[in-house]
């Protein structure tokens, strides 16, 4: 599933964004907070990318310059307004490699090629072994030249009001460009012999897998739509795997769902089996669900309730409860359940995807 860097082809409620598209690398970043002793430089590579669809993939992958060492990565969405007369009201969705899941939100200065996004604390969530430090982020994207894109963010915390904590300056590698991956580092792995201590009980996850079955079904559909849908479950060695999905409609090919996001596994030294599931929905849609391994079993059940399902203001939020299991159920198969409630459902069976392995020790 190709990924495209050219703004020539992007969706029409796409339009007044269109300058963030591309593959940008940092000549200048910087992350500093009063909490922190001194300044710390950083490399960071941003893809803003897209599919022709309505929303525009937002992943960002940082680096300590000086030590190489990991800082951040985030996974998400852009998107706009449906609106037909308003195109300029913006939403950022973001999961968050250290456990957060946020919606910041504002508006578009077409002139200025720039937006200013908010969330606050109703909009930025962790699982529970998760500390929630962030009450309030405050984002600003220019493009203020050709090849340059300009980021800088504002975090207020419990005992800090809101405070410069990063600034990025990015200048453009490729544009028009069609490719899966094209970091020049931090190359995601499906080798599940090198994964970090703490996702031992859950490594039997890692794999590219292709469903062989997969269904989308519910109440208010007509019928089941039969679905095809490639799952990427992949890891850098550091604590956490990624996880994306993409989905399509087996006959029409039209695309279906789309996934991005983060495992963790609770850092408790006596507790390796709590695990979250932090995920970005193109269809505007953050959530974290959370629940326990049965590690003889090979398999998860994971839950969300409202509290962690979040929407932009112009996204109605129509879902109040989530249920998802995974069970790999032999060498090269894995079987994915999901249960999903709204306002006037019950918690009723909508997905099922019975996957294949297709690859594994192979590096993106």
């Amino acid at each position: 599933m190709s990924t495209s860097f050219d703004p020539a082809t992007v969706h029409e409620r796409l339009a007044h964004v269109k300058w963030l598209i591309g593959s940008w690398k940092t000549v200048e970043g910087e992350v500093m907070y009063p909490t922190l002793k001194e300044p710390v430089k950083i490399t960071e590579i941003l893809e803003i990318s897209h599919k022709g669809n309505p929303v525009f993939n937002y992943r960002a992958r940082t680096v300590n310059t000086e030590t190489g060492q990991p800082m951040y990565e985030k996974e998400g969405f852009v998107m706009v307004s449906e609106q037909p007369e308003d195109h300029t009201t913006v939403a950022l969705l973001l999961v968050h490699a250290n456990g957060v899941a946020e919606i910041s939100e504002g508006t578009v200065d077409v002139n200025a090629k720039s937006m200013e996004l908010h969330s606050n604390m109703n909009k930025i969530q962790t699982p529970s072994f998760v500390p929630q430090s962030a009450t309030q982020m405050k984002r600003t994207i220019q493009r203020t030249d050709d090849d340059t894109l300009v980021q800088t963010l504002q975090m207020a915390t419990p005992t800090t009001e809101l405070t410069d904590l990063l600034k990025t300056v990015f200048k453009l590698r490729l544009l028009s460009v069609r490719n899966a991956s094209i970091m020049s580092f931090d190359q995601a792995s499906f080798d599940p012999t090198s994964v970090h201590e703490r996702l031992a009980h859950v490594k039997w996850l890692i794999g590219s897998w292709k469903s062989v079955e997969g269904e989308v079904m519910y109440p208010t559909m007509k019928e089941p739509v039969k679905i095809i849908e490639i799952l990427e479950i992949s890891h850098k060695g550091n604590p956490v795997f990624n996880y994306r999905a993409r989905a399509i409609n087996a006959e029409t090919g039209k695309a279906m769902h789309e996934e991005e996001g983060f495992i963790k596994v609770s850092k408790q030294p006596d507790d390796h089996t709590t695990v979250a599931l932090l995920l970005a929905h193109a269809n505007g849609v953050a959530d974290i669900s959370e629940g326990t391994v049965d590690v003889n079993a090979k398999s998860m059940e994971l839950h969300s309730h409202m509290n962690k399902i979040q929407t932009p203001s112009f996204v109605p939020q129509t879902v109040t409860q989530m249920k998802r299991v995974i069970q790999r159920t032999d060498d090269d198969t894995l079987v994915q359940t999901l249960q999903m409630a709204t306002p006037t459902t019950e918690l009723t069976d909508h997905i099922r995807t019975v996957f294949k392995l297709i690859s594994i020790h192979v590096h993106l």
